[in-house]
């Protein structure tokens, strides 16, 4: 009798010890393709941006008629903030010289293209 009664309870035990392994793993298993499709919605986002992006910006780099040469490369030199990075050298001056060069009309390569 106190055999079956244990054997009984046991069995319950595990009964329930299973349900509960089956309800977490199924949790587990949403709480992954929860993570997977967010990941690939943000994924698919990304890609489409960064295709934006390049498209632009490769629309103005090829753009060769509008300015002057120095036009265009102070356009694709980041000329704020020389002391934004501590580990970098200092370029200040060769951010002046570009700057100088784009505005001054007798300065080498300033001819327009029409």
């Amino acid at each position: 009798e106190w055999r079956e009664r244990q054997q009984r309870v046991i069995a319950e035990r595990d009964a329930d010890s299973e349900q509960r392994r089956l309800e977490t793993v199924a949790r587990a298993r949403e709480a992954i393709d929860k993570f997977y499709d967010e990941y690939n919605e943000k994924k698919q986002k990304n890609i489409e941006e960064n295709r934006r992006h390049e498209s632009a910006y490769l629309a103005t780099r090829n753009d060769t008629t509008s300015g002057t040469v120095w036009d265009r490369v102070t356009r694709e030199v980041d000329l704020s903030n020389p002391k934004a990075n501590r580990n970098v050298r200092d370029t200040a001056r060769l951010k002046q010289l570009m700057l100088d060069l784009k505005k001054d009309s007798k300065a080498p390569g300033t001819i327009v293209s029409v």
